[in-house]
């Protein structure tokens, strides 16, 4: 019975000792470049009308980008710009249209 506790205590102590060796191995980091500091996301997202608004439209779809840039490296500031647009789809509705 105890020689079946201690397997378990010993494979842990063996994974342990591994972790922290591979651990210990990075080689030197490389130096800081500028693009670093660059961030870029985007996403694509849909509209859903409602209310009056949705007897005229079906929906709609959209997207946008963002761009950032972080001046000093190691702090929480982002100097960020972002553009998106929602384009809905035809109207339907011909009754108020002043030219054929």
């Amino acid at each position: 019975m105890p020689t079946s506790r201690v397997r378990p205590v010993r494979i842990t102590l063996l994974l342990t000792l591994l972790a922290q060796t591979a651990g210990s191995q990075i080689i030197s980091a490389r130096q800081p470049r500028l693009r670093d500091q660059w961030t870029f996301g985007g996403s694509f997202f849909a509209g859903i009308p409602v209310g009056e608004f949705r007897h005229s439209e079906d929906g709609g779809g959209g997207g946008q980008f963002m761009v950032g840039f972080q001046p000093f490296r190691r702090q929480p500031l982002v100097v960020r710009s972002q553009v998106g647009a929602l384009v809905y789809g035809t109207a339907s509705a011909y009754g108020y249209q002043d030219v054929c």
